[in-house]
């Protein structure tokens, strides 16, 4: 990890994690106090759970204008791990699907996991956020899949060519994560930190289930905490 937001070199990562209309929580990459993987774990679980709907336009806009524009570092290209189902709330602009393409810096890859109603995601909403670019939009039924070494591999391929690297943003219901990073050495602490937290979002998400049972309608959800564990470039940002 970077010991120092602006230092030339060292992982840094950034996660948004968003629900309705102007609600999002972020791990900034000029956070002065993520300076190790042990801090960056502290801030993931110190995110609150967020209940409400799901704007997945506007936060790839809030992503872009609050943490990739305003304090990338020089010539870093940064690669964006966008976690969902494909569906946001219709109010929303989704004009703004494609925000982080105008960039040619930023590489997209949309991940669509079904939702805990055993939907898959759809795919319109998941190749227009990665660009157009079918290569970069990967399909999955549980979340248990994104801590699979399979994927962990393909991922590291796709997003760092000939390099060791991959960077995960898991949410429970895969509505609401987009996680920020680039290419860097993955250490093999990330990748058993990785299975803790989808353990923990796994024991959180059927707590929550049992609650929805009791007290909301099974077609309404509701986004839970989100988990967050990956490292991101020496060049990020």
């Amino acid at each position: 990890m970077a010991t120092h937001p602006h230092s030339e070199t060292g992982t840094r990562v950034g996660v948004v994690q968003y629900s309705h209309n102007g609600t999002f929580e972020a791990i900034r990459l000029n956070d002065s106090n993520i300076d190790s993987i042990s801090a960056f774990k502290v801030a993931v679980k110190n995110l609150q759970w967020i209940a409400g709907g799901t704007w997945t336009p506007s936060a790839l806009k809030f992503a872009y204008d609050h943490l990739i524009r305003d304090s990338r570092r020089t010539r870093a290209k940064v690669s964006v791990v966008v976690i969902t189902d494909g569906r946001f709330d219709p109010r929303d602009d989704d004009s703004l699907l494609t925000y982080l393409c105008d960039d040619p810096s930023v590489d997209v890859n949309a991940i669509g996991v079904g939702d805990m109603f055993g939907r898959e995601g759809q795919h319109e909403s998941l190749e227009s956020i990665a660009c157009q670019r079918h290569d970069r939009v990967t399909g999955m039924t549980r979340f248990a899949d994104l801590v699979a070494d399979n994927f962990i591999d393909r991922m590291e391929s796709v997003l760092c060519p000939g390099e060791t690297i991959i960077n995960i943003n898991v949410s429970p219901k895969a509505r609401d994560g987009v996680l920020i990073k680039t290419c860097q050495y993955w250490p093999p602490e990330w990748r058993s930190g990785l299975r803790h937290c989808v353990a923990m979002l796994e024991a959180s998400l059927q707590t929550q289930v049992r609650s929805r049972a009791v007290s909301q309608p099974a077609a309404t959800g509701r986004p839970i905490k989100q988990c967050t564990i990956g490292p991101a470039s020496s060049r990020l940002g």
